[in-house]
């Protein structure tokens, strides 16, 4: 009871609920339904994920640098026109050129360059390897999720039913004068084990559940 007052004034600080108002829960919970197979699951959180736009933004970046930087060693063109009117003489036209090349600056201009280089690179690797982990953290979710459909789904059509229909046997055969109470009471505590086991079973789908949509940086499905 403790500890169902504890999640309780959890959950409510967590809706930004008033201390006095009852939370009403259902019996049973519309969970959202995995309808993607791995590779579109993993291709939606290459596209979506905020951390991999972050470092594609950021490789942007350094691109735009490093091409800043050769720029630099590029020479400088300058061209210019000039009409000139002289009295007595003929109108002209007179045109300058001139070339600048950063010799003076060619160490220091490429050492900007491979500076440049090292961080685009550095953000490429970094960029790989949040992939990497990506895929790996969501094949770890969704295997989860995979798995607690399946059990969540053979609590709800075999093993409930199964204990469910056991303890109203044991009631019938208690009445009967068939079995002792003890033996009623343990077929009760074995179906309240059971769904208990039920909903910490459901908790652990919805937690691994709310993990991918995190690393997706998306809500995935609907309910089932």
């Amino acid at each position: 009871r403790q500890e169902r007052v504890a999640h309780a004034a959890h959950l409510k600080a967590v809706l930004n609920r008033t201390s006095h108002e009852e939370i009403e829960l259902p019996e049973k919970l519309d969970w959202p339904r995995l309808s993607q197979n791995l590779e579109e699951v993993v291709a939606i959180a290459i596209e979506t994920r905020p951390e991999i736009a972050a470092t594609s933004a950021l490789e942007q970046r350094d691109q735009a640098r490093l091409a800043g930087r050769r720029l630099t060693l590029l020479p400088d063109l300058q061209a210019g026109f000039q009409y000139g009117q002289r009295p007595g003489l003929q109108d002209t036209w007179s045109g300058t050129a001139m070339i600048n090349l950063p010799l003076f600056f060619w160490t220091k201009n490429r050492g900007e360059i491979q500076e440049a280089k090292a961080g685009l690179m550095a953000t490429r690797a970094e960029a790989e390897s949040l992939k990497l982990h990506t895929q790996h953290e969501i094949e770890q979710a969704y295997s989860a999720i995979r798995a607690s459909e399946q059990v969540v789904h053979s609590y709800e059509e075999e093993i409930l039913p199964q204990a469910k229909t056991t303890v109203s046997t044991a009631r019938t055969a208690y009445i009967a004068g068939k079995i002792d109470f003890m033996t009623l009471i343990d077929a009760a505590r074995t179906y309240r084990e059971l769904q208990s086991s039920y909903y910490q079973e459901q908790a652990r789908y919805g937690i691994a559940y709310a993990e991918l949509e995190r690393l997706t940086g998306k809500e995935l499905g609907g309910k089932k």
